[in-house]
């Protein structure tokens, strides 16, 4: 990480027990979240509130890079060291302040901003002209984005969404894109795509509002439902890899019924839902699943979504 962003930013994000680790964080720590880096909505200095609820109480804001780096920095509890690379298995907590370094990495490569980049390395590639970021407008013509809620609330907060940096798509760009993914079609090297779910990670217990914890395991900016047999023993849940959002969206791939599933809830207090949802889903399709009958050198059907 260190080798593409200023030391002025970064210096002194990650210490702990008089030890700096920053310089040792790298792209692969921040993909995993395997940084121990803590997550900058929800962490506060003292006698302050968090921004996700300075967001809540007080409405709609806007943030920096510097200023999310700020908090962090401030705040100093990282959750544990960078882990070892060459382990087999890392302790691994959800964290946006690494998506967000990541950002900052990808326009310091490209020398653009992320909606530039992002637009001819995935969208226009895929065909995508339905999704956009805040203040742009799609290349297509598209509703307006649904409200996200909070509770009973309809939140309005557009300066938000530009700060968190995340585009507003449909379900018909988002299935094209997972598609996209899955076949090789992002990397000059189609194998790249493996490394996404390759080693696997599994979340502690976590009572973050907005980060995914245990059963839920991770790869390289890949999530993985998986949950243990023993606890499922006589309705056992296909396996489910993708990524849910924090206000109940969802885009998973179940290689087992080589099926794929989009969907979103627009509620803030619904981050668990998709992991609720989706299983009831899968055993109605699929009542009398067993996690073995398909596996991935079997023949399968391509379903759509």
């Amino acid at each position: 990480m260190a080798a593409y962003l200023p030391g002025s930013l970064i210096n002194g994000l990650h210490r702990l027990k008089g030890v700096d680790y920053t310089t040792k964080i790298t792209l692969r720590h921040l993909l995993s979240h395997s940084s121990g880096l803590p997550d900058y909505i929800v962490v506060h200095r003292k006698n302050e509130e968090s921004l996700f609820d300075k967001l809540l109480k007080e409405g709609d804001m806007s943030w920096s890079l510097e200023d999310l780096v700020g908090i962090v920095r401030d705040v100093n509890a990282p959750f544990f060291p960078p882990q070892p690379l060459e382990a087999k298995k890392n302790r691994v907590r959800y964290s946006d302040t690494n998506f967000q370094l990541l950002i900052a990495i990808i326009e310091e490569i490209t020398g653009q901003p992320l909606r530039e980049a992002l637009g001819e390395m995935i969208y226009k590639p895929l065909g995508l002209q339905h999704t956009f970021h805040p203040g742009r407008t799609p290349s297509a013509p598209v509703p307006s984005p649904a409200a996200v809620w909070h509770k009973e609330k309809p939140l309005h907060i557009p300066q938000a969404m530009g700060s968190f940096k995340d585009p507003f798509s449909t379900t018909g760009d988002l299935l094209a894109f997972m598609r996209g993914l899955l076949r090789g079609q992002l990397f000059d090297d189609p194998a790249t795509v493996k490394l996404m779910h390759t080693e696997w990670n599994r979340f502690g217990f976590s009572i973050s509002p907005v980060g995914p914890g245990w059963p839920i395991e991770y790869g390289l900016g890949m999530m993985r439902m998986l949950v243990p047999r023993s606890l499922t023993p006589f309705r056992p849940i296909p396996e489910l890899m993708g990524h849910t959002g924090a206000t109940g969206s969802w885009l998973f791939y179940c290689p087992p019924l080589d099926l794929l599933l989009v969907g979103d809830v627009s509620q803030i207090t619904a981050a668990p839902v998709p992991f609720q949802f989706v299983p009831k889903i899968l055993r109605a399709l699929k009542p009398n699943f067993h996690a073995h009958e398909n596996g991935p050198g079997k023949k399968k059907n391509n379903r759509g979504s």
